[in-house]
């Protein structure tokens, strides 16, 4: 009975998940400019130069949660749920990924305009 009512259910999700709307390849690369635009400002704001770069990226997670959320979401919503899970687990590192990304390429377009 078990194995039944787990059948049913995977298969309602999978039926959700295919009913969604796909999501467009412009859609995907408006969430990510504006991810990379908050990102940005966020560096130019926080970033002293002198502070770890990873640290500085721990404190932009604030100003910029909701645009980092919305591009996972974005990019996630083609999967189906249980892939969509997978995907969502590593959020907290890959944020500070790009994050970090951000500041170093903020401390290199500094160093370029001196």
């Amino acid at each position: 009975m078990r194995i039944v009512a787990a059948l049913a259910l995977t298969l309602m999700l999978a039926d959700c998940a295919a009913n969604q709307p796909a999501v467009s390849e412009q859609d995907r690369d408006n969430a990510l400019l504006t991810l990379n635009a908050c990102l940005d400002a966020a560096a130019r704001k926080l970033d002293d130069g002198t502070s770890e770069a990873s640290t500085i990226a721990l404190g932009m997670r604030p100003s910029c949660a909701g645009e980092f959320a919305r591009s996972r979401d974005v990019y996630a919503s083609n999967l189906n749920p249980a892939a969509a899970q997978i995907f969502h687990r590593s959020d907290d590192q890959d944020f500070i990924q790009v994050a970090t990304a951000a500041v170093l390429t903020e401390r290199a377009n500094r160093r370029q305009h001196q």
